[in-house]
This record gives C-alpha cells, sequence and structure tokens, in this order.
C-alpha cells in the first residue's frame, strides 16, 4: 500500500500574507490526529477538502483562493505518484506540521509497521530505521 506522507505545516496552520494573523486550520475532525491530517483516498479535489473547513476564524477571499492552490497542487502530485505507479486507487496522503512519526502514523492506517518504509529526501532522517534515503527533486529532466 502506498502512503504520501508530507510535512507541510500550512495546510494546519496557515499564515496569512494578506493579514498579520496566523490562522489553525481545521478540517474534517475524523482527518485530524495530533498535529496530522489524513486526507482519504475519497477526497480528490482542493474543493472536497475546502467544504469541511470549520475553524471559527472566517477566511479572506484571497486566503482561500492560496490555501486552494497549495490544495490543488497536492492532489495533483498524489493522481500522477497514482498513474505513474498504476495504483487502482489514491493513495492516503498524510500531512504533517511536526516531524514525520512513523510508528504513529502506521497505527493510525493500520498498517503492519514491519512491512513499512518511508523513502526521504531529508537528510535529518538519513540513518534512521526504516528510512530510505532519496535525492532531493529539483527540476523536471529536459525530456520530460
Amino acid at each position: 500500500k502506498v502512503v504520501i506522507y508530507t510535512m507541510r505545516a500550512t495546510f494546519l496552520v496557515y499564515r496569512s500574507c494578506f493579514r498579520d494573523l496566523v490562522i489553525p486550520l481545521q478540517w474534517n475532525p475524523s482527518w485530524h490526529e495530533g498535529a496530522q491530517v489524513f486526507f482519504p483516498p475519497t477526497v480528490s479535489t482542493a474543493d472536497d477538502v475546502l467544504k469541511s473547513y470549520s475553524t471559527p476564524c472566517q477566511l479572506l477571499e484571497e486566503e482561500l483562493v492560496d490555501i486552494k492552490k497549495s490544495l490543488e497542487r497536492l492532489l495533483a502530485t498524489r493522481q500522477v505518484i497514482a498513474k505513474e505507479l498504476g495504483l487502482d486507487e489514491l493513495p492516503e496522503l498524510v500531512v504533517t506540521a511536526t516531524p514525520k512519526d512513523l510508528d504513529t502514523t502506521l497505527s493510525r492506517l493500520g498498517l503492519p509497521k514491519e512491512n513499512a518504509f518511508l523513502w526521504d529526501d531529508n537528510p535529518k532522517l538519513r540513518g534512521k530505521p526504516k528510512i530510505v534515503s532519496v535525492d532531493p527533486y529539483e527540476a523536471l529532466q529536459e525530456s520530460k
């Protein structure tokens, strides 16, 4: 099973570029656990996510557009990964605002820890158990 696990604090704590405000974002409560949000495979569009927004702070139109565009890029990446890997369904998408915790995330997803690995380009994770270090993505090859 493929799970996309990314550290993108802005989907949990949004720093507005349009006013001097940091806004904690709350999506569907069942998606949240600690400083992580678990977007299920059934969520396929930014509008699906935005419909579940429930934080008391009213977002400005510009903030909504900013968050929506960020969500669109994240969800498009998930679709590309699913297509390239030939998956029958979209993978789970886990977004964290804190350092990645593989064991806790696997428990939440009901996945066995013994068969799980995290491919990551974060140099701070190099050499840790269950981490496969990869080179950071920098640019598309010219042939693409």
